[in-house]
This record gives structure tokens, C-alpha cells and sequence, in this order.
């Protein structure tokens, strides 16, 4: 009896035995296994193959009283026995299990044992085994690990082991182990066992249950194919959110600095437009100048952002100028070109020689205006009549000649303040008013397009500011391809006064680093290796046909602000367009302004948010279509790399963005998958009391 000298958990345990031992061969067997009279004598026989580093046994399970009826032989790996889909005879395997394990001890000396803190630790579960099994054929390339299922030990199940709940709690521990040692070992050794056995045993599975359940109209089948999809689906979203989790945190932050350092104190930086067709505004008032972001158009035309820091705003008009014609000079002279007017050589304060009507886009925006289809417009809003005035007042003060305004008030607390609010303004547009009681964005949302009088049905906040040219660009992406079910647009800070602000652009933003370049999404386009994850736009500025609305069902009450899942209801509606086999746009030359989040505690729970939004998303369309789950698994490898990698948006601009706020995200998507299950609950009783 020995006690353990390495680190508390399973792998210091049985490095310490393993020190202390003087055998040849090390065997492990755990303290909850019995082992069968042969089993020993079965495990070692293969050592006589030269060949051979290690071998495994069979695991039985011993169950409390009997298998639960509905726990699917697939799955018998939940309490650590052998599962269909492994050899049934004696061959070569991967990996072994350390519940009955045997190895030479020159092999295990040779990669210096078991991965200490690997194993399970409490809620924690690192696979230990899978991790020695690795190492060791990459230490002993003509080596090979045996799986005997002849050397039988049943492996002893708690009652407690044998329920759901701690059936999902396992798969996601296993997903969450798995991602963290393909971080080690690399996605394509760590899973490679992994992408064939939820790839052919668990559709194999699923299908064998559901013949037999209506063969013998069993209900015990069905119950044991919906184990399967939910122990895949769990341990799936456990291993994207380790993924996730694991990048982000491991994504060096080397220039971050912490809130409040007075080393660099933010100084707030000023939003502004430069329609280049006239001259330059005055910003450079301040005695002491301060940083700049300015969107620069040509004939309205959104061309790029050119930010000036601190530094260089100091040498005034002229650096500004010179940063713009730098980053945009061959922009301004395509557009020029594209309209059969001249080149610029140069670009002064006075901006370009050239009449904005003359210019193509414009004109282009002009035969839209002409003959211009009606449109809705649906703003949702809760408990912000102030706000909400604003920008309705903007809103009715498009160019665009031929819409209707909703406001869907969403569950309000006083249900006077947004009607009052309404009636004080002085628009020339209809405004039609209507109360959705049950809270949450996507009942508002759904409540507003059903209600629209008109077949484009436009979206945006109420906390948003939308350009003059908003609407008119916005229904301009319909035309870009036939039959373009979605249209989306920029989102872009109306304010950076605060560095909270800052490090949201500094996030991503709401448009994500998209640019000012139109694409298209159809079914035939080449997808990311993240995809659905980029993002095809906000759900603050976006439209849809409402047949497609129709089509994809609305909106998803499980999802978006005012649920527990928070968010990412846009995302999968977007996402159920392309799966419906619709094409989307994403249209910058459409413009909405945002007031960010001011304080530091709103951002942090803003981005706490987008992380529970984000896996309740991922698990929404995964239930919906369970089949894209192995699809998902497939882009796996690619989806780590490509997180990984140093030329994302975030990675290249997060140079002074907090770690912690990060952690706010990651801490979100942890609570994703359970968010979602409440989420689908609530809505459920909610929809059950409506009707």
C-alpha cells in the first residue's frame, strides 16, 4: 500500500505505482472492478508479439440491479464499460481504457507515464488513457496497442451512474476532455476514433431502434434513439464550447492592459462622416485633438473607415487627408471610373472634383426611389420610449417614398409610456402600434411581420439611428441576385465616448469586420470551415421577404434577448434561410448608427450573453437538424484551426481588450446548452397559455 506522491487524481496515482513496481509489464485495474479467472493471463498473452506496447481488456458493467431500459449499448462508455462499435475479437486499436490496462514498463518509462492533472478530477475529465495511448505510438512508431475483449472485468455502476442526468452530465465532460486533448495531441489523432464512431455506429444505432420500435411497438427503442441523439448533441456542444474556450483563453492578449490603467488612459474617440465629393469637416477644433473614426463616402456611397489616432490627429488636417487618400484612393478612383468620370491624382481637404449625381450608385438609387416596393418596418422595443422616439423619428425621415412604421411593445411595464411617446411625434408616415405580452424578441418580432401590410419587412432596433439612405439600400439587396430571401446591413458605433464601447468594436462589433464589400450567401456558397458561425449580419438591421419568414417559421421563441438562451435568433434565422435553400445579402451600402454599451458591468454582461446565445444556437439547430451534427463534426478540425489562427477580425484588433471580458463570454457559453433546455420550457408555457 503506497501512498500517492504526484499530483491528487488518477494519472499521479498510478505513476506512483508504477514507480514503485519491478514487473516488465504494469497492470491497471480499477478499485471498482472484478476481474474474470482468465483475464490475466488473456491480457498478457499478446506481449509475446514484439510489436505490441500495450493491451487493453473488455469492461462489463455491473449494474445496480438491472440496465436501465432506456441506456443504449452505444453509450456503455458513460460508465466506463465496453460499447458497441468496438472489436469483438482480439486486434489493434487506438486507444485502451486504464480500467483495464496493461503496458510495458520500458514504454510507459519512455514517455515518462500518464499527463499529470489528466484523468477525472471531481466534474473534471481529462482522458488520461487516450492521452498515454497517443504519446505512446508517436514515441514507438512500430508499435501497436491490442484490444482483448476476452480479458473480461466487470466494472462496478452506482446507482447514482445509471440515471439521465448523470448520463449527460458525462457526455459533456467527455466532449470537454476531448477538445482539450486534441489542444495537446492534435484534432486529427484525438478524434479521429471519435468522427467514425458518430459518423456510422450512432446513425447505425438510431436506425436499429427505431425499426424495432415499430416493429414491436415498443416504447423502450424510442427512448433508447433519443439517448443516442442526446448523448451526441451534449457531448458535441461540450466539445465546441472546450474549443471555444480553450482558444480564446489560450489566445495570447500581449499588449492588454487592465481597466483604469493610467498609463494609457482612453481618450474618447470621435465618430464622424467625410462625404469626399465636398470637403472635409471641421474636427480638428479641440486645442488638443483626439483620435478619429471616419467612414468616408463617395455620392453617399460607404466606401471604408479610416481611423486616425491620438498622434497623428495632433498634425491635423493634413494627416487625416493623406490616411484617407492612402487606405481609399483606389476605391475613389474605381468609383470615378466605373462612371466614365476622370481620375484623381491626389486628394485634398476640399475632397474630389466630381457632381455625386453623376455617379453610378447614385443613379442606380435613383430608379429604385422611382419605383419603389412597399415596405414594413418592425421596431421592437421594452420598457425605452424615450429611445424608442428617436428612432422612430429618424426612421420616418427615409428618403425612401414608400413604407409603413410597426412598434411591437414587448411586454411592457407601463404599457402607456410607449403609445404617449408615439403620439408626441410629428411624422408623415403611418405608425401602427401593437402589445406583444409575452416577453422575449423573437414573440415581438414574430408578432410585428405577421401584422406588416407589405412583402419586404425591414428590422431595426430601437436603440439604432439609421442612415438617411437606410431603408433605400437595404431593399437595393433584393435586386442583387434573383429570388434573394434576406437582405442585411452595417451596424456600425454611433459613439466610441467610452473605452467599454471600444473594446465591443475592438469584439467585433455587430458587423463583425464584414467591410463595405456586398456578398451573397446562396446554397452554393463556399462555406468557411466555421460556418454557420460567421457572421451573414445583425439582427438590427436586416429585412425578409415575408415568404421566407413564412417558410423558416419566424423567428425561434427559444432564442434572443429576454430568454435564458439571450441571443442569436437572427443568427438562426439566417442560418434556417441557407439550410431552406434561400439566398441572403449582405448589403453595407445599408446603414445603421448603435449606441454601445457604455460601462464596463453592461458590456461584460452583454458579451456573457452572446457566449449563452452563442451554444443555445448551436444546439437549436442541432435538435431542429439533428442531422447537421455530423456535418458539424466534420468542419471540427478545421473550426479549431482556423480559432486558432492569428488573421481573424478579433485576433488582429483585440490589442487592448480585457481577458476577463472573455471569460465573461466563455462563462456564457458554459451555461449555453442548459439555458437553451429552460428556454424551450419557458416559451412552451408561454405559447400553451396564448392559446
Amino acid at each position: 500500500m503506497l501512498e500517492n506522491t504526484g499530483p491528487q487524481g488518477a494519472s499521479g496515482a498510478r505513476n506512483t505505482g508504477v514507480m514503485a513496481s519491478r514487473g516488465e509489464i504494469a497492470v491497471f485495474l480499477d478499485d471498482d472492478a472484478v476481474a474474470t479467472p482468465d483475464w490475466l493471463r488473456s491480457l498478457c498473452r499478446h506481449f509475446d508479439d514484439e510489436d505490441v506496447v500495450g493491451v487493453g481488456g473488455g469492461l462489463t458493467p455491473a449494474w445496480p440491479d438491472e440496465r436501465p431500459r432506456w441506456f443504449p449499448r452505444e453509450f456503455y462508455w458513460v460508465v466506463g464499460a465496453s460499447y458497441t462499435g468496438m472489436p469483438e475479437d482480439a486486434a489493434p486499436m487506438r486507444n485502451v481504457w486504464t480500467g483495464n490496462m496493461a503496458i510495458r514498463r520500458t514504454v510507459f518509462d519512455a514517455v515518462d507515464g500518464f499527463r499529470p492533472g489528466f484523468g477525472k478530477t471531481g466534474r473534471v475529465s481529462r482522458p488520461e488513457d487516450t492521452d498515454l495511448c497517443l504519446r505512446v505510438r508517436r514515441a514507438v512508431p512500430s508499435g501497436h496497442w491490442m484490444y482483448e475483449p476476452a480479458a473480461l472485468v466487470a466494472h462496478k455502476v452506482p446507482a447514482e451512474r445509471s440515471t439521465p442526468s448523470f448520463f449527460l452530465t458525462r457526455c459533456w465532460n467527455e466532449g470537454r476532455g476531448k477538445a482539450a486533448l486534441s489542444r495537446l495531441v492534435g484534432i486529427d489523432d484525438s478524434t479521429a476514433a471519435e468522427r467514425r464512431y458518430a459518423s456510422r455506429v450512432l446513425p447505425r444505432g438510431c436506425l436499429r431502434e427505431l425499426y424495432l420500435a415499430l416493429r414491436h411497438l415498443d416504447v423502450t427503442h424510442l427512448q433508447r434513439c433519443a439517448a443516442i441523439v442526446a448523448g451526441l448533441l451534449v457531448t458535441a456542444a461540450g466539445m465546441v464550447t472546450e474549443m471555444v474556450i480553450g482558444t480564446r483563453t489560450a489566445t495570447p492578449q500581449t499588449n492588454a492592459r487592465p481597466a483604469g490603467d493610467p498609463a494609457e488612459p482612453f481618450r474618447p474617440i470621435r465618430v464622424a462622416e467625410w462625404e469626399v465629393s465636398g470637403p472635409l469637416p471641421d474636427l480638428f477644433t479641440d486645442e488638443t485633438p483626439g483620435p478619429i473614426s471616419l467612414l468616408v463616402r463617395l455620392g453617399t456611397e460607404p466606401l471604408g473607415i479610416v481611423d486616425l489616432d491620438a498622434a497623428d490627429a495632433v498634425l491635423g488636417e493634413r494627416a487625416l487627408v493623406d490616411a484617407v487618400w492612402q487606405s481609399l484612393g483606389r476605391d475613389i478612383n474605381a468609383r470615378q471610373a466605373d462612371s466614365g468620370l476622370p481620375a484623381t491624382d491626389t486628394l485634398s481637404g476640399k475632397g474630389v472634383a466630381c457632381d455625386p449625381a453623376e455617379l453610378a450608385f447614385t443613379l442606380e438609387r435613383r430608379q429604385l426611389l422611382a419605383d419603389a416596393p412597399q415596405v414594413s418596418v418592425v421596431i421592437c422595443t421594452r420598457d425605452r420610449a424615450s429611445g424608442l422616439a428617436e428612432c422612430v423619428g429618424r426612421v420616418a425621415d427615409q428618403e425612401y417614398p414608400n413604407f409603413e412604421i410597426v412598434v411591437v411593445d414587448n411586454a411592457p411595464a407601463d404599457p402607456n409610456a410607449v403609445p404617449a411617446a408615439l403620439a408626441a411625434l410629428d411624422v408623415s408616415v403611418p405608425v401602427r402600434y401593437l402589445r406583444e405580452p409575452r416577453a422575449g424578441l423573437s414573440w415581438a418580432r414574430n408578432t410585428g411581420w405577421r401584422a406588416a401590410q407589405a412583402d419586404i419587412i425591414a428590422f431595426i432596433d430601437d436603440d439604432e439611428v439609421p442612415d438617411r439612405h437606410w431603408l433605400a439600400e437595404l431593399v437595393r439587396g433584393f435586386a442583387a441576385r434573383p429570388a434573394v430571401g434576406c437582405v442585411s446591413g452595417a451596424v456600425l458605433p454611433a459613439e466610441l465616448r467610452t473605452e467599454p464601447q471600444h473594446w465591443f468594436e475592438q469584439f467585433g462589433g455587430h458587423s463583425k469586420g464584414r467591410g463595405f464589400t456586398r456578398e451573397v450567401f446562396d446554397p452554393g456558397y463556399p462555406q468557411s470551415p466555421l460556418y454557420p458561425l460567421p457572421p451573414f449580419g445583425a439582427g438590427a438591421n436586416m429585412a425578409f421577404r415575408r415568404e421566407v419568414l413564412a417558410d423558416i417559421g419566424g423567428f425561434h421563441v427559444a432564442l434572443g434577448a429576454g430568454t435564458p438562451a439571450k441571443g442569436s435568433e437572427d443568427t438562426y434565422a439566417f442560418t434556417r434561410l441557407l439550410l431552406a435553400r434561400h439566398t441572403m445579402v449582405y448589403q453595407p451600402t445599408s446603414i445603421t448608427w448603435h449606441y454601445h454599451r457604455e460601462t464596463l458591468s453592461e458590456l461584460q454582461s452583454q458579451l456573457h450573453g452572446y457566449g449563452t446565445g452563442l451554444v443555445g444556437y448551436y444546439a437549436a439547430l442541432i435538435v431542429h437538424r439533428p442531422m447537421l451534427l455530423l456535418s458539424l463534426i466534420r468542419l471540427v478540425p478545421n473550426a479549431i484551426r482556423t480559432l486558432r489562427g492569428n488573421d481573424t477580425v478579433r485576433t488582429a484588433t483585440m490589442t487592448t481588450f480585457p481577458p476577463h471580458l472573455l471569460r465573461a463570454e466563455l462563462q456564457g457559453m458554459r451555461a449555453g446548452v442548459p439555458a437553451y433546455i429552460r428556454s424551450v420550457r419557458q416559451q412552451r408555457r408561454k405559447a400553451s397559455h396564448a392559446g
